[in-house]
């Protein structure tokens, strides 16, 4: 059986079947089995649906379907016996209505029925028997209602109903069981200006409604009538412009685009776009390659290591190079790590291996190799000893004094091993990311622990963990080519975090906010934002406006403004 390509409507049951209702017949599709089922209306069978034009489907809390057709009224599904029962409603006519365009249910039983020309009907479904039967409509001064061509329903976050109508919305007051009406303020257009479809709240509260004058932004039904919104309609000559005044749906997405319906197409709107602005001026212009590996607060500003032009210094919307003469001995080289101690020396690490000191006394620059192979640095980390900590490509964990200049090995912590990076915890402990797997040495025992949280029998391609951050409970989390992963100091175990959507997650640098988010940089020009309280993943792709490579380790920093920074390929 085929579906017909006139789909009026679509619902998911509580066991995951497909309805859709179209203008021949009702389809229920199975997407375990791929069984496709389509009911039609048969006058020789009482039991069959009452007519093949479905215009609404409905689903209440004891799983229950609500069929609402062109032409014959309102039906529900009788499971059990894979057939259609006829509800009868009773309104100030004595009559059941015929066209219904909408069903909204609530947990309590209440039924809530939008109908073309009958008005608005409301009645109570606990069992089998329908009873507390409103007919609100236009001409009825007891359970008025704007207009009787009722298009769509709501309810809002507190539950309350709100119809649209040719006429105005119309809010229910539960308290006087009736219906106050609102209009916009709106002049223009003003046969269609009131004349509203759909009706949607957004994560943060605003208000999408839809009519056949445009599309109402705001916040408030009553910023509605005091006109204080914003009204999107349909320009020839803008490119971005809603396709079409008349708007039928709107629904948001769960990365926070609203996509908006209406009879001349989809629209998408994505609030977060080009929220990533790229560093402009000469200065940036005048760069080999735009494409920075580390930052660091210093002074009143930002430094911006860069891989192969040195050292930028940013400060509000000025950005301008330094330590030009000191770094040109290492002018050929990539450079990768920075750190800013705290005595406000300037450290920098290289792809060849070398550690370089700018002093904050007189701007001197100091060069020095940790090892006779071109080993790059790829963290370094200042511990409460004054000691420089660096991981090392290869030469594991390595210890630096300033004092003495010299290096020292730690063989307890991987001595040939790729060491992404090091840090240090609230607690002195000194944990590292490696190709290998997440080490920690405890400050106090020196005791090293060692943890592989994957199943390398479920885990197709091997781990690389590669940075490591500590939450704002002082728990440590850790990204890797695999997903993010959590320590539980109880059970002294990693457990890895499995997000809502499931989507896998390259995590290649974890940063924190001073709300306590936890931002992730992930491969495929992606970056995501995790709200720990409410476990709300958000990801923001190029489309936002974020770097055009589709692989950066490093480059990823939030400053004390909360303003985020993001490099790639030639653009930071």
């Amino acid at each position: 059986t085929e579906i017909n390509t006139d789909v009026t409507s679509l619902l998911q049951d509580s066991s995951n079947n497909i309805w859709i209702g179209t203008n021949n017949g009702l389809s229920k599709y199975n997407p375990v089995t791929g069984k496709l089922t389509t009911y039609f209306h048969n006058k020789q069978n009482p039991a069959s649906i009452g007519s093949n034009k479905i215009r609404s489907l409905g689903l209440d809390k004891p799983g229950r379907i609500l069929i609402g057709t062109f032409d014959a009224g309102l039906y529900t599904y009788d499971v059990d016996n894979d057939n259609f029962l006829k509800i009868e409603l009773s309104g100030s006519n004595d009559q059941s209505p015929v066209h219904i365009r909408y069903i909204l249910t609530e947990d309590s039983g209440k039924v809530w029925i939008g109908t073309f020309n009958d008005g608005l009907y409301s009645f109570n479904w606990t069992g089998r028997e329908v009873d507390s039967v409103y007919n609100f409509r236009k001409e009825n001064p007891n359970h008025y209602l704007s207009h009787n061509n009722v298009y769509s329903l709501f309810r809002d976050t507190d539950g309350t109903i709100v119809a649209c109508t040719r006429e105005g919305l119309n809010i229910f007051n539960a308290e006087t069981n009736t219906f106050e009406t609102v209009v916009s303020a709106e002049k223009a257009n003003a046969n269609m200006a009131n004349y509203y479809r759909t009706i949607f709240r957004d994560d943060s509260g605003r208000l999408w409604i839809g009519s056949w004058g445009g599309l109402y932004v705001c916040n408030s039904f009553s910023d509605l009538q005091n006109g204080n919104y914003k009204l999107l309609t349909h320009g020839n000559s803008e490119s971005k412009s809603i396709s079409s005044g008349q708007v039928m749906n709107v629904f948001q997405d769960k990365s926070g685009t609203v996509w908006i319906g209406t009879e001349e197409g989809l629209n998408r709107f994505d609030p977060y776009q080009n929220q990533f602005q790229p560093l402009s001026g000469k200065v940036m212009n005048d760069l080999k390659e735009q494409t920075a590996t580390d930052f660091s607060k210093w002074g009143d500003g930002i430094l911006i290591l860069t891989l192969s032009d040195g050292l930028l210094f940013k400060k509000d919307d000025k950005i301008s190079r330094v330590f030009e003469k000191q770094l040109s001995p290492v002018a050929n080289e990539k450079l990768y790590s920075l750190l800013v101690d705290t005595k406000q020396n300037i450290w920098a690490g290289s792809f060849d291996g070398h550690l370089i000191k700018i002093s904050s006394i007189n701007q001197s620059v100091s060069i020095f190799r940790h090892a006779h192979e071109h080993v790059p640095i790829y963290s370094i980390v200042e511990a409460e000893n004054g000691l420089l900590l660096l991981a090392t490509a290869g030469g594991g964990l390595k210890y630096f004094n300033p004092k003495t200049e010299k290096f020292t090995v730690d063989n307890g912590l991987g001595g040939d091993m790729q060491t992404n990076e090091v840090y240090t915890d609230k607690g002195k402990n000194i944990w590292m990311a490696t190709q290998s797997g997440i080490f920690r040495k405890n400050a106090t025992t020196g005791e090293i622990n060692s943890y592989l949280p994957d199943n390398a029998e479920k885990d197709l391609t091997p781990n690389i963990f590669i940075d490591i951050e500590e939450d704002g409970k002082g728990e440590i989390v850790v990204g890797g080519r695999n997903g993010l992963y959590l320590y539980n100091s109880g059970t002294n175990t990693f457990d890895k975090k499995i997000f809502e959507n499931k989507a896998p997650l390259w995590v290649t640098n974890i940063q924190k906010d001073s709300q306590q988010n936890l931002w992730l940089n992930l491969n495929f020009n992606r970056i995501a934002k995790w709200n720990m309280e409410t476990n709300e993943l958000r990801i923001f792709y190029i489309n936002n406006g974020i770097r055009t490579s589709a692989y950066n380790r490093r480059g990823f920093f939030i400053d004390e403004n909360d303003e985020l920074y993001v490099s790639g390929i030639d653009r930071i």
